[in-house]
């Protein structure tokens, strides 16, 4: 298998630091999982997701090439396989995001697979994730928007000046959505993505902002408001 010369390659590497030296034993576990074979891909990712910070430069990028190709078609992983591989490149910080940005965008035509990458950027624990979860905001799939809006929610403690930012778009997209959706029948796409994104919405933006508000034009004043004044850390 031509990864197996990738991660030889990257042996010297994984030589100096502890984090590294444990890369090889569970990379070639991850080699096992994709031919079927018995071990679990949640023993993979278990082991991976603690070090994906800790291991130096060439490692990482090393343990990310290898984790990414579990994406391609070949190998007919279920959501669930993808699900634990997006749970390990969200734990590996700017990077491993960015390359998980990048399979979300190369992968428009499976939602289950989107909600699961959105859902892991809100789980990482890391606010870097908010980024990438604003984007995903934006789908067009209901559920793969809600969860991404769900997903900012986890991260309300952000600096002053990219919290207010994140409020900003958002409300400003609850307020498209709730446009959009004005006067519309309830199968309609615009009506299907206000349903779906209301109440995460006013779940997310109450862990910003501390206001229980139920409504679009409710958080749109609040914001114009209070967007100028110094928040509460």
């Amino acid at each position: 298998m031509r990864y197996v010369a990738v991660l030889l390659l990257a042996a010297g590497a994984f030589a100096d630091d502890q984090a590294d030296a444990a890369a090889n034993p569970i990379i070639r576990d991850y080699y096992a999982t994709l031919r079927n074979e018995s071990v679990s891909i949640e023993s993979v990712r278990d082991r991976l997701v603690p070090l994906m910070k800790r291991f130096g430069p060439e490692t990482g990028k090393s343990v990310r090439f290898v984790i990414q190709q579990g994406f391609e078609k070949k190998y007919k992983k279920d959501v669930h396989y993808k699900r634990c591989l997006c749970e390990i490149l969200a734990a590996g910080g700017e990077p491993g995001m960015a390359m998980l940005f990048k399979e979300y965008k190369s992968s428009t035509k499976d939602d289950p697979l989107r909600v699961a990458m959105a859902e892991s950027l809100g789980a990482c624990g890391d606010e870097e994730a908010l980024d990438p979860l604003l984007k995903i905001a934006f789908d067009k799939a209901p559920e793969v928007a809600a969860a991404a809006v769900r997903g900012c929610g986890k991260y309300p403690k952000v600096k002053q000046d990219k919290r207010k930012a994140a409020v900003k778009k958002l409300v400003d997209l609850y307020g498209k959505v709730t446009d959009d959706a004005a006067g519309k029948a309830p199968e309609t796409p615009q009506m299907r993505m206000y349903e779906a994104l209301r109440p995460a919405m006013n779940e997310t933006l109450k862990a910003f902002t501390g206001e229980g508000l139920d409504s679009a034009a409710a958080f749109k004043a609040w914001f114009q408001e209070n967007g100028t004044k110094a928040w509460p850390e």
